[in-house]
């Protein structure tokens, strides 16, 4: 992995310029800000009484993360931008404690969201179509690293009896796993031997089978697949042409004979686990997040024989692409049901007919529902979305 070459002062300058040129740079762009934070920090431990040295005040500013605006992370900071896919988790939250503790990055976030899905006082901030975020800054380059819980990317139609549903598996005791997926955005600076000059993540990607792009620093390299390793998700770390191979492995899956599923299912009361079509109709999701460039050419591949739950997740995956009239082509030609229902739900429209019509009227922004099918507290996480914050205006206003 590693080069023995003969160091020189002049070398070693060249090498590490860029780094300080950065790190000059972060400060004059950041300074103000982190002062500000600081003294917000340590008035709040003096208020209520609590113990206020250096150390008590940059971890409540680490802790107080978690109430900073996503309107004010710097997320169009640098230019060079790659998503990679983190796996699915039952408790995304365990994920995120892994990179709190990272340390090639700073141990203030920018901004950290809480996702535990089962806690009952704990419903995460959604920011956009069902997005969990949190920003994270390396410590040596400076970049960023967005790490985005997906909580919109179910396929599963939600329970028509969401009472028996939550009493069924209550009763039963055997909780049903989550398949709730989280991605990373890495964004870095321009660079020439921050990256090693690009030889030195070339070499990484070949003896680690990684997906890197040649100029992201190497601390970020390093980052990522610390985090990965310590939560031994080191195979389920995985760029565009790790997902098309798992999404050509689950398609192939499908031409077998479907194993028994250990839980019933009605269309009152969804079975939690997931089928092979269900699986594929999440991971179109998956590569359309990753940013495949060859999306679209995806889905047109899987529609015309796609099951309910395949059409769901090709819908979703087109509107994350960006690919509106191929979104509108998947609703309008799904059969009446409430499958066609929940795919006119998962944008902001004016009325509901526009996505059926011939020449559909769509506005410009858009909005998916936000929930996984299941949670040790029995509701969906709703309550920050368009649709759940209309419905509970109704409730209100009857």
């Amino acid at each position: 992995m590693w080069l023995p070459v003969k160091g020189t002062a002049a070398a070693v300058r060249r090498v590490l310029a860029e780094f300080a040129s950065i790190s000059a740079l972060h400060r004059d762009w950041h300074h103000e800000g982190f002062e500000e934070r600081f003294r917000t920090a340590q008035r709040m431990l003096e208020l209520q009484r609590m113990p206020s040295s250096e150390g008590d005040i940059l971890r409540y500013m680490s802790y107080d993360a978690r109430n900073e605006q996503f309107v004010f992370a710097p997320i169009r900071e640098f230019p060079n931008q790659q998503e990679f896919f983190l796996g699915e988790h039952d408790d995304p939250e365990r994920l995120l404690e892994h990179v709190d503790l990272c340390p090639f990055l700073f141990s203030i976030p920018h901004l950290r969201t809480v996702v535990d899905p089962h806690a009952e006082h704990m419903t995460p901030t959604i920011e956009g179509p069902g997005v969990a975020t949190s920003l994270y800054r390396c410590v040596f380059s400076k970049t960023l690293l967005f790490v985005q819980v997906q909580l919109s990317a179910e396929v599963k139609l939600p329970p028509q009896d969401p009472e028996a549903f939550r009493f069924m598996w209550k009763d039963s005791q055997v909780f049903p796993k989550m398949h709730i997926p989280v991605f990373v955005r890495v964004v870095w600076p321009d660079n020439e031997r921050m990256c090693g000059g690009g030889q030195l993540v070339r070499r990484f990607n070949r003896f680690f089978k990684t997906e890197f792009a040649s100029d992201i620093p190497v601390d970020a390299v390093m980052a990522l697949l610390y985090i990965m390793q310590w939560a031994k998700q080191l195979p389920n770390f995985l760029g565009v042409r790790g997902m098309r191979e798992r999404l050509a492995e689950l398609e192939a899956a499908a031409q077998m004979p479907e194993p028994a599923k250990l839980y019933p299912a009605t269309r009152e009361i969804p079975n939690p686990e997931y089928t092979v079509m269900e699986r594929i109709g999440m991971h179109v999701q998956y590569l359309a997040q990753l940013g495949d460039p060859e999306i679209a050419l995806t889905i047109q591949r899987l529609l015309p024989e796609a099951s309910a739950p395949v059409r769901m997740g090709c819908a979703k995956a087109a509107l994350i692409a960006g690919e509106r009239e191929l979104f509108r082509h998947i609703v309008s030609s799904e059969p009446p049901g409430r499958m066609q229902v929940y795919m006119t739900k998962l944008v902001r429209k004016r009325k509901s007919r526009d996505l059926i019509d011939s020449e559909p009227r769509l506005l410009e922004e858009q909005y998916e529902f936000a929930a996984p099918l299941w949670t040790k507290r029995g509701t969906r996480i709703d309550k920050n979305t368009l649709e759940g914050a209309v419905d509970m205006q109704g409730r209100i206003g009857g």
